[in-house]
């Protein structure tokens, strides 16, 4: 086996690993998003694409969810890790246009421990439907 594919296997190792961090940080924030909209009793948010969506959750609580500079937020607290840079995100919901109502959460991210070739980037969406109070 040449130097080069060697190289080149362990390229294919490493953009693999950051694969496997970038999607699992992002199935883990959307889990979250997807909990809370689901049980929430008042979702404000546009047919527009969106960076943020408010709610109000079933203890009667005001929050957000919003995409911030490197990463997906809920109020002050962080839902992607630092190892995680999100580099697009948005929400896109259908109020009234249809029923149940739906919130669109689509992300794009990479991951921040690599560079150049072995660096991967991610987009992940996923619809959540609401329920009806």
């Amino acid at each position: 086996m040449s130097t080069q594919a060697i190289f080149l296997s362990i390229q294919g190792t490493r953009k693999s690993e950051a694969s496997v961090t970038v999607r699992e940080n992002l199935d883990q924030a959307l889990a979250v998003v997807e909990r809370r909209l689901r049980g929430a009793t008042d979702v404000v948010c546009s047919a527009a694409p969106t960076d943020a969506v408010t709610f109000t959750d079933q203890d009667g609580v005001d929050s957000d969810f919003s995409c911030e500079v490197d990463h997906l937020a809920q109020a002050t607290r962080r839902l992607t890790s630092s190892e995680v840079g999100v580099t697009a995100c948005l929400f896109v919901c259908s109020p009234g246009l249809v029923s149940p109502e739906t919130v669109t959460v689509t992300v794009t991210a990479i991951d921040n421990s690599v560079q150049g070739i072995e660096q991967s980037q991610m987009t992940t969406a996923k619809t959540i439907v609401l329920r009806n109070y």
